[in-house]
């Protein structure tokens, strides 16, 4: 059996779908250093959220690997606003919010 480890800070991203009208939210490990088989994104702030958010947003590009995701809604699903979370206490560490314009 294999050993369970809840990561110290989980990132919430807050994508809003137009043709729905509502918001997507999804939540993902945020793990502060690098391991045999992840990397890591660093300690929690905003500019890591930046960076995170920005890599997201290539990978949906045409020839990458979430390119799919794109082709599925018609649209690439960059998020709106990030944040995050210390899982233990639940407090808010960093967020980050979408500049009016935004270039990626």
């Amino acid at each position: 059996m294999g050993k369970v480890i809840t990561p110290t800070y989980r990132i919430i991203t807050y994508t809003y779908m137009p043709n729905t009208r509502a918001t997507m939210k999804t939540h993902c490990a945020w793990d502060v250093r690098s391991g045999p088989n992840r990397e890591g994104h660093g300690k929690p702030s905003e500019k890591n959220i930046e960076r995170y958010v920005r890599d997201f947003a290539k990978s949906l590009e045409v020839g990458h690997v979430n390119y799919g995701l794109s082709k599925m809604f018609g649209f690439m699903p960059i998020p709106n606003r990030a944040e995050i979370i210390h899982q233990k206490s639940g407090e808010v560490v960093a967020t980050w919010e979408q500049p009016s314009f935004w270039c990626i």
